[in-house]
């Protein structure tokens, strides 16, 4: 049996990373996760950046005890895209 994967089940297990992350104060792997994330926001093809923002940004306040700690790793320029799909899920 082959397992599937897609860049999405990558982004959702980063952010899985990032929330561990977050708990035990690794800034190191803070700042390659959410450094990663915003690189894919980046990328000229909107394939990256939809990714990114439907499965890892979409997703960052899940555990709402985290949300001071996620909210100052947040980059302003990702803010405006995302906040839709807060608004949505909430």
């Amino acid at each position: 049996m082959t397992e599937e994967w897609s860049c999405h089940v990558f982004f959702s297990e980063l952010s899985q990373l990032a929330a561990e992350a977050h708990r035990e104060q690794d800034d190191d792997v803070l700042r390659r996760a959410y450094g990663f994330a915003h690189w894919c926001f980046h990328q000229p093809e909107q394939f990256l950046e939809n990714a990114a923002l439907i499965s890892f940004y979409e997703h960052v306040f899940d555990d709402w005890d985290l949300r001071e700690e996620v909210a100052a790793w947040l980059p302003c320029d990702v803010l405006p895209k995302v906040r839709a799909l807060w608004e949505w899920r909430w």
